[in-house]
């Protein structure tokens, strides 16, 4: 947390920046409320895996609802290994960040 408070105090200034007493627990005390609400949590960036002609092809899309312990979500894609020569298929899964994918 040191870190981040100085980074943050860099960007923002002291004067901007509050750090909450309860910083240590903030983070338990939304799981905890998520977990109460029985919230369902969802996919937050799309999933795509790197093409050889250097594209993207969607997995999945954000927004997408997870599955909850014991539930299964079945999806297919089809993919071919265009230089199979040493026996082996490659697969670059990408998460996409934002509209630049630098």
């Amino acid at each position: 947390m040191p870190l981040v408070k100085a980074r943050l105090h860099e960007l923002f200034g002291p004067q901007r920046v509050h750090v909450s007493e309860r910083s240590a627990s903030l983070i338990s005390e939304g799981a905890a409320w998520v977990a109460y609400d029985k919230a369902r949590l969802h996919l937050a960036k799309n999933v795509e895996l790197t093409l050889a002609r250097n594209s993207y092809m969607p997995l999945l899309s954000a927004g997408l609802e997870m599955p909850i312990e014991g539930e299964v979500r079945k999806d297919s894609f089809t993919v071919y290994c265009v230089d199979p020569t040493d026996g082996h298929g490659s697969f670059n899964w990408f998460l996409h960040t934002g509209p630049d994918r630098k």
